[in-house]
């Protein structure tokens, strides 16, 4: 499609578009599907008031097969439900045994809840270059870059090029690998935690290279036990920037915090230049006032893991504020 406009709409059902179908058997067993959108508008929106929900999947049951999805020069994707609705929006990228690419090149998509990159056995790779955005970041936004078996990666580079979530887990359930680069100009913004290695079994990696940033609250390197995670934030410009109190209401608020092998084994390496900032805000009520723990703790939090913090090379520095 290009220089066009593209609408699925379900009235009282769910909208969806797959490329890569839904056949598990017969002539579906390998099916794949490739779709490019150039400086076009598309629309995948439920006006369901049920459980009716807006999904589009990159490779979806098809048992080895390999889809891809281009979002090219301007072009915008949006996930919606209109009407009062119990579903929710969801961005799969190769699921149930696929293989899915998904290229967001100088264009925004918006996908309001869920963003999965390589889930139930299905591999996955989201990639945003040129000042491309994918926007996660509404209150229940949640992002899994390998997820229940899976095999994800996540790709931000280039200067304005942008991934926002709530949440962002790399390496979700057992048995799943995540990997998230960024780099030359990217940003990752995560308004509560980014988990690098989450369950047991899992195995999560984030590099942050040379000019990427990744700005949250909390980030936790190996959360679970037996599981490992494994954070590199490597080079000139390369920052981990920690901040503010989360949640941001209520009666009890946590200070930013980096934990660093909760209950797994986790790694944290600053080298080359890099910066890693924890500044937490002031806590309110009997919330903690943030800052770093390497391994588990007896105190906060309750942890049996084992964790590991190295700092080399000129300018490679972890910055601590406002910190008790």
């Amino acid at each position: 499609a290009t220089n066009s406009s593209v609408t699925i709409q379900a009235g009282d059902d769910t909208a969806l578009l797959f490329l890569g179908g839904t056949g598990t058997s017969g002539s579906l067993v390998n099916s794949q599907g490739t779709a490019t959108f150039d400086n076009s508008t598309v629309v995948i929106n439920s006006d369901s008031t049920g459980a009716g929900s807006a999904v589009l999947n990159v490779g979806r049951n098809g048992n080895g097969g390999t889809s891809t999805l281009n979002v090219n020069n301007g072009s915008t994707i949006t996930l919606t439900n209109n009407a009062a609705s119990t579903g929710s929006e969801s961005l799969t990228v190769g699921r149930n045994n696929t293989i899915g690419f998904m290229n967001v090149d100088a264009s925004t998509v918006t996908s309001g809840d869920f963003v999965s990159v390589g889930r139930d056995g299905g591999t996955g790779t989201l990639s945003i270059t040129n000042g491309g955005s994918v926007d996660n970041d509404n209150l229940t936004g949640l992002a899994r870059i390998g997820r229940s078996g899976g095999t994800g990666t996540l790709n931000v580079t280039g200067a304005l090029s942008q991934f926002s979530s709530n949440r962002l887990e790399i390496g979700r359930d057992g048995g799943s690998t995540g990997t998230v680069n960024v780099n030359t100009g990217g940003t990752i913004n995560t308004t509560d935690s980014v988990q690098i290695g989450r369950d047991s079994t899992s195995s999560g990696t984030l590099n942050i290279d040379a000019s990427g940033v990744l700005n949250a609250h909390t980030a936790i390197v190996a959360t679970n036990t037996g599981s490992t995670g494994t954070a590199n934030v490597s080079g000139a410009g390369a920052q981990l920037n920690l901040t503010g109190v989360f949640p941001t209401t209520g009666t009890d608020q946590d200070g930013a915090v980096i934990l660093v092998g909760r209950n797994g084994t986790g790694t944290l390496n600053v080298n080359t230049g890099g910066v890693v900032t924890v500044a937490p805000g002031t806590p309110v009520g009997t919330g903690t006032s943030g800052g770093m723990v390497i391994g588990g703790s007896s105190s906060s939090p309750t942890g049996t893991g084992d964790g590991t913090v190295i700092v080399d090379g000129v300018g490679s520095s972890i910055v601590f504020s406002n910190v008790n």
